[in-house]
C-alpha cells in the first residue's frame, strides 16, 4: 500500500508544470540571467548536484540530485526539471520533480506523484516566496535539502504512514526500486538502442521509469537479507553495472 496522498491547494491546476505550462517567449533579460546562473554552475558545481540545459529548450534546464548520505534517498538519482518563466528572475522557476515510479511513488510529502514540487519560495506552498535576488542554485539547495534524513516531517500537519520510520523504510526501498535499478536498467536500453557499450564508470542518463527488479512491496527490502548470486537471479543482474553497485555495497 502507497502512502498517502494529500490533494494539493491547487491540484486541478497546471500552471506550476514547466512541461504544459503554456508560456511566451522569454524576455532578453530571462535569457542573460539565466546564461549567467548556468556559467556559475559550471565554474563552482554544487555538490551532489549535476545540472544540464536542455537540448531543445533554451529555459530549460535538468538537474540530477544525488541521494544525499545517510538518508533513505542513499545511493538514489532523482531528476528535476526546471523552467525559467519569461520575466524570470523577477518571477520564480517552474519545477517537476520527474523520478517518480510512473506516477506510483510519493518520494517526499512535498514531492507529489504528479511531479509537483511543493516549496515556498516556487510560490507552490505557503511561506516566503520568491525573491529576484534567488536563483536555480537556490531551488537546487532548497530541492536538496528537502531529501533528508527524516522527510516524513516535512510537511507540517501530514504524517506519512503511521510514522517516520516507516516511511523511511518505503523511501529506501523505492530508492532502489527506482532511482537505482530502474536507472541502470534505462541506461542499458538507451545504451543497447544507439548501439554503443558502456565503459566502466561512464555517467549515467536521468530517466523516470521504476524497475520491475524488484516487487512494489514498500514495507521490506526483498534483497536485504540476499546474497550476490540470488540478487542476480532476482534483480536480473547480467551487466557489469548492476554487479559493480552491488558488489559496492555488500
Amino acid at each position: 500500500m502507497d502512502p498517502p496522498e494529500p490533494a494539493a491547494p491547487d491540484a486541478a491546476s497546471t500552471n506550476w508544470d514547466p512541461l504544459v505550462a503554456a508560456l511566451p517567449p522569454p524576455t532578453s533579460g530571462c535569457l542573460r540571467r539565466l546564461g549567467h546562473e548556468l556559467s556559475g554552475l559550471r565554474t563552482e558545481p554544487l555538490p551532489g548536484i549535476q545540472v544540464a540545459p536542455d537540448e531543445e529548450i533554451a529555459t530549460m534546464v535538468h538537474a540530477l540530485i544525488e541521494g544525499p548520505e545517510g538518508t533513505p534517498y542513499e545511493g538514489g538519482l532523482f531528476h528535476f526539471i526546471l523552467l525559467a518563466t519569461p520575466n524570470y528572475p523577477h518571477e520564480p522557476p517552474l519545477a517537476r520533480f520527474m523520478t517518480t515510479g510512473q506516477q506510483q511513488v510519493r518520494f517526499n510529502p512535498q514531492f507529489y506523484t504528479s511531479g509537483k514540487v511543493c516549496l515556498s519560495i516556487l510560490n507552490t506552498w505557503p511561506g516566503p516566496g520568491w525573491n529576484p535576488s534567488f536563483s536555480f542554485r537556490v531551488v537546487l539547495l532548497q530541492l536538496q535539502a528537502l531529501m533528508n534524513s527524516c522527510p516524513a516531517l516535512n510537511e507540517p500537519g501530514v504524517m506519512m504512514m503511521s510514522n517516520p520510520e516507516e516511511y523511511n523504510s518505503f523511501l529506501r526501498h523505492e530508492t532502489l526500486r527506482v532511482a537505482v535499478l530502474g536507472n541502470l536498467e534505462m541506461a542499458e536500453e538507451t545504451l543497447r538502442d544507439e548501439g554503443s557499450a558502456p565503459e566502466p564508470g561512464a555517467p549515467l542518463p536521468p530517466v523516470v521509469r521504476p524497475s520491475a527488479a524488484l516487487p512494489v512491496e514498500p514495507w521490506r527490502d526483498p534483497t536485504a537479507d540476499l546474497g550476490l548470486e540470488e540478487v542476480q537471479t532476482k534483480a536480473g543482474a547480467k551487466d557489469w553495472w548492476i554487479l559493480e553497485f552491488w558488489t559496492s555495497k555488500k
